[in-house]
C-alpha cells in the first residue's frame, strides 16, 4: 500500500506528465489513466487547466475528465473557480457531458450552482438533467424540483424526475408508485 506522501508525490509527478506537451499524446493519455487509481486531490488543478486547454487533443482531455471524475469521488477536493472551464466544455457535447460528471460527482455548492446555470440553457439543461438523474446524491432531488418548478413542462426535468422515487416528484397511488401528475 503507498503511502500517503508517496501517493501524493506520484500524483504530481504523472500530473506533470499529462500536463507536459513534450511527451507523445499516447504517453500523457496513459499517465492520465493511471491517476484515476490514484484520485489524489493535489493534482486537481492541473488537469482540470489542461482538459480546458482547447489546444491539447479531445482523447486526452476526455480521459482527464475521467480522471477528474475519479478524484472528485475521492472527496477532499478544493476545486476553486468551476463556471471558467464549463464555458470551455460547452463547445464539444462529449466534453461537456463528463464535465457535468464531474461537477454531479463533486457535489460542492459551487459545483452544484455551475449545474444550476447551464440549466438557464435549454439545450445545456437537457444533458445536465440526463446525467444527474442517475445520481444517488441527496441534492439531486432538491434540484430536479428546482427545475421543475422553472417550468412544469420541461420534457427533461420531468423525463429526469420520472427516474426517481423522491418526495414531492413521486405520488402514492392505490396502484403503487407513479410520477406526480404535472
Amino acid at each position: 500500500m503507498l503511502a500517503e506522501v508517496d501517493k501524493e508525490g506520484l500524483s504530481l509527478a504523472l500530473a506533470e506528465a499529462v500536463t507536459s506537451s513534450a511527451l507523445a499524446t499516447e504517453k500523457r493519455i496513459r499517465a492520465a489513466w493511471l491517476l484515476k487509481d490514484l484520485a489524489c486531490a493535489a493534482s486537481w488543478r492541473s488537469l482540470v487547466q489542461t482538459a480546458s486547454d482547447v489546444s491539447e487533443p479531445r482523447e486526452l482531455r476526455l480521459t482527464i475528465l475521467d480522471t477528474l471524475e475519479r478524484i472528485a469521488f475521492g472527496g477532499q477536493v478544493v476545486a476553486g473557480d468551476l463556471s471558467e472551464p464549463s464555458r470551455v466544455f460547452e463547445q464539444d457535447a462529449e466534453l461537456f457531458r463528463r464535465w457535468v460528471m464531474v461537477l454531479a460527482t463533486l457535489s460542492t455548492p459551487e459545483a452544484i450552482a455551475v449545474l444550476r446555470e447551464h440549466c438557464r440553457n435549454p439545450e445545456r439543461r437537457n444533458t445536465v438533467l440526463a446525467v444527474i438523474a442517475d445520481y444517488p446524491n441527496e441534492w439531486v432531488d432538491a434540484f430536479l424540483e428546482e427545475v421543475l418548478a422553472l417550468d412544469v413542462r420541461d420534457r427533461g426535468a420531468r423525463r429526469a424526475a420520472a427516474g426517481r422515487r423522491c418526495g414531492k416528484l413521486w405520488t402514492k397511488r392505490d396502484s403503487g408508485w407513479s410520477p406526480h401528475p404535472w
